[in-house]
């Protein structure tokens, strides 16, 4: 009998998407290599070939994540026909960003995948004071840096073709890095408990922005 033939970009997308849910299940640190292995359905001298260590793993899944998140939002702002909703969508993402909260309008699917999603940035916060502790803290912000700037670049491509109501010398550059720093300074805020979790606040915030939309696309 020959021998089985792996595809090994297969397996390694199989190890990956088992990490994901159990990273995002069990924290970084409560992960062991032997639960991956388990839920990927493998041995851990497989896992061992494919990923040395536990923050390899995490790395392999960032990066397959933010490259995922990247590709669905690209699809998601390209399949709205009108620069209106492209800006409310993007409106929207900022406030699908925080495990605190659930954004109202999501239906079933989206719900399940914020869920997911946002439960695995809870990881990064915790990756990252592992990072800091072992003195890998420069190559934790080149990463992320890696994946942000891919995401302004989204960001600014959808401004550009959303530009019609905006003044013609707007630097789509500084609205893109504010849209991010508003959801990173959201989302610190609901952590520090400087924004009530019962959403409030955080409703108010996103009419606020979705009404100066509509108003600037309605003039």
């Amino acid at each position: 009998m020959s021998p089985k033939i792996v595809d090994k970009e297969q397996r390694r997308e199989s190890i990956l998407g088992a990490a994901f849910l159990i990273f995002s299940q069990k924290g970084y640190h409560s992960t062991k290599l032997a639960d991956i292995a388990q839920a990927a359905g493998i041995g851990q001298g497989t896992l061992y070939y494919y990923f040395p260590t536990k923050e390899e793993i995490f790395w392999g899944v960032y990066e397959r994540m933010m490259g995922r998140l990247e590709e669905e939002t690209r699809t998601r702002l390209a399949s709205l026909e009108s620069p209106k909703a492209r800006m409310e969508a993007l409106v929207r993402g900022i406030f699908e960003s925080f495990p605190e909260i659930r954004p109202p309008w999501l239906n079933e699917a989206e719900e399940e995948r914020w869920r997911v999603t946002t439960g695995f940035f809870q990881v990064m916060m915790e990756f990252w004071l592992q990072a800091e502790r072992s003195g890998h803290q420069k190559e934790f912000f080149q990463r992320l840096s890696l994946h942000q700037n891919a995401v302004i670049s989204v960001i600014k491509l959808a401004l550009t073709e959303a530009r019609s109501p905006w003044p013609a010398d707007l630097d789509l550059d500084v609205v893109a890095h504010l849209l991010i720093a508003l959801r990173d300074g959201l989302g610190l805020q609901l952590r520090l408990g400087l924004i009530a979790s019962d959403g409030k606040m955080f409703e108010r915030i996103h009419q606020f922005l979705m009404a100066f939309v509509g108003k600037e696309y309605n003039n």
